[in-house]
This record gives structure tokens, sequence and C-alpha cells, in this order.
């Protein structure tokens, strides 16, 4: 596993490659449909580990009031992303019909 010294000249390298230039689309590696998944797990896990924190960690029932709303709030905007993602179907489909 590279160390710091390591990803500092590999992160040298890329801001040479890269300066001077505005970066139009950026992708890292997925394909689209992954990139959904990751994004809605990504949100979802947010409101749960906050939870946790704040529930066991931090001991303070207080501060669970917020995480608490933004979970509420996640899985009811994530449903409605979901409703309309299924509607729109897959990218690659999209792709096909053109």
């Amino acid at each position: 596993m590279p160390e710091g010294p390591e990803i500092r000249r590999a992160a040298d390298q890329i801001e040479r490659v890269l300066k001077g230039h505005v970066a139009q689309d950026v992708q890292f590696g997925l394909p689209p449909l992954k990139q959904r998944t990751l994004s809605f797990e990504i949100g979802l896990q947010n409101g749960t580990a906050a939870l946790l924190v704040t529930a066991t960690i931090l001991k303070i029932p207080e501060t669970t009031i917020a995480p608490m709303f933004y979970s509420i709030l996640m899985f009811v905007f994530a449903g409605l992303a979901l409703l309309i993602f299924k509607r729109m179907g897959t990218p690659a489909a999209r792709d096909a019909t053109g």
C-alpha cells in the first residue's frame, strides 16, 4: 500500500499534467449504475452512522435529534429518487434507446 511520500509524488505528477486545464467531465472508473448505487448507500449510511455516534459514543440523547430528522428525510427523498430513477430506467437502457 502506498505511503505518504508516494502518494504525494503521485499527486504532484497529476497536478503537473492537469494544471491550467478545466475539467469538464470527471469519472471515477465506475459505470453510472454503480455510481448511483454507491451514492445512495453512502447517503443512507451517513444518517445511521450519525445516530450510532450520538446515541452510543457521545451518550447525549439531545444530540440524536438532528441525525434522526436527517435520517427520516433521507429515507423519504431516497425513496422518491428511487421511484424517479426506476421510471427513467437504467443508464444503459436509456443510451440504447437514444
